[in-house]
């Protein structure tokens, strides 16, 4: 199932990069967002000049519920948690976090407050979500084959 599918079934996303693809990343979802919300403006429009990118940045005060945005959850510091909890009401989030500036203690919480997680490091891409625990519990018998043959 291609990215875009994934997205159009999930309203609360977490996306989690590192150093090397935040930038890539959060171009990425700009396509199809109102806006970007950031509590680190005056960089990220300078990357958006740079770039020739037209995005409306927003301070998280000013996203409206009926928007799609997409977060630069690393700028939220000690209230991620306050801000995460308005998104779930939000027509659309995608938070994305650089996991270099990150505590790692906080990445549970964060897993657990969104609907999807995507996780790309590097040139690694790993997708997951809540739903994934049923399949899991209860997997087809060409699911096991699968994996049997291929382990």
């Amino acid at each position: 199932m291609e990215i875009n599918k994934i997205l159009s079934l999930a309203r609360h996303c977490l996306h989690l990069c590192n150093n090397s693809n935040i930038e890539e990343t959060v171009f990425y979802y700009l396509a199809d967002a109102d806006a970007f919300v950031t509590n680190n403006s005056k960089a990220w429009i300078k990357k958006f000049r740079e770039n020739e990118i037209k995005c409306q940045v927003k301070k998280p005060n000013d996203a409206n519920e009926s928007e799609k945005i997409v977060v630069d959850g690393s700028s939220l510091g000690n209230d991620f948690i306050k801000w995460e909890q308005k998104w779930l009401n939000q027509a659309s989030a995608i938070c994305v976090y650089n996991i270099d500036e990150i505590e790692h203690s906080i990445l549970k919480h964060l897993v657990d407050a969104h609907d999807k997680m995507f996780l790309s490091i590097d040139k690694v891409r790993v997708i997951s979500d809540k739903n994934i625990e049923k399949e899991l519990d209860n997997p087809s018998p060409d699911i096991v084959e699968n994996l049997v043959k291929r382990e």
